[in-house]
């Protein structure tokens, strides 16, 4: 019986898939005329889609389903024309489907977050979907630390709640500490001193900055770069790029 739903899953799955690929050709074609009416369209298209996911039954198979819908978010999230004209509004819907099959998804958070906080608007449940994850993702999973940061980084420039912030700055430092890599050990120090500036002075420009530091270093995309190199500059810190790193210089007057 298992391997029954198994095939059945695989035949979805793929079936679904088929349908995307298949849809891409056109649809690549017809974003420059796209209109506002065809992508609100698509857009309740893709929201009846997920709604389907979630009543949907995995038997045993939820990260299948988690890899398949976060396939379906990157098609939609990528989709700049569309986006334009509709705004991200479904990416905490993707986010919270993704999160209720496969919270140990830990890669998924790594675009999902920013998606529904810095371009969804919606901070406040992108927080919520990453403390409903933490609760299943185990410290030595890789990056799993990371995500502590991407919480922290929320917490501190939407919703300037420092006090929650420096206590995921901590455990991220914390589980840091699990990982025996560069990566890690560089994530340890930054996210340690970053505990530090929020308990001793929560209002640091310094602070906001190299959080913003971290979202363009490892944002997947070029929007999201953009919008972090601009929210950089508008703290007044001069922006430093080198082929290896980025890096900021607050001016002495500077608080």
């Amino acid at each position: 019986m298992k391997n029954y739903w198994f095939q059945f899953w695989l035949v979805f799955l793929i079936s679904l898939g088929g349908v995307v690929i298949l849809q891409l050709p056109r649809a690549n074609e017809n974003k420059s005329s796209l209109t506002q009416e065809q992508a609100i369209q698509e857009e309740q298209q893709k929201k009846l889609r997920l709604d389907l996911f979630k009543q949907l039954p995995h038997f045993g198979y939820q990260n299948l389903l988690a890899n398949w819908v976060f396939l379906d978010f990157v098609q939609y999230y990528g989709d700049g024309a569309a986006r334009e004209l509709t705004g991200n509004t479904l990416s905490k819907d993707y986010f919270r489907a993704v999160v209720n099959k496969d919270p140990r998804f830990v890669d998924s958070y790594f675009i999902l977050a920013p998606a529904t906080s810095i371009f969804g608007g919606d901070p406040i449940e992108s927080i919520a979907l990453m403390d409903q994850g933490l609760q299943y993702i185990a410290p030595e999973a890789d990056l799993a630390y990371q995500v502590w940061i991407y919480k922290a980084i929320d917490e501190t420039l939407f919703l300037g709640d420092n006090q929650k912030a420096r206590q995921s700055y901590l455990t991220a430092a914390e589980w840091s500490g699990y990982h025996n890599t560069d990566a890690a050990r560089i994530a340890e120090q930054r996210a340690t001193e970053t505990a530090k500036f929020l308990a001793t002075n929560p209002d640091n420009k310094l602070v906001q900055a190299s959080a913003w530091v971290f979202v363009y270093s490892n944002a997947r995309d070029d929007q999201t770069r953009e919008l972090a190199l601009e929210k950089i500059k508008q703290t007044g810190a001069e922006v430093i790029i080198t082929p290896s790193r980025i890096s900021v210089k607050m001016p002495e007057t500077s608080n």
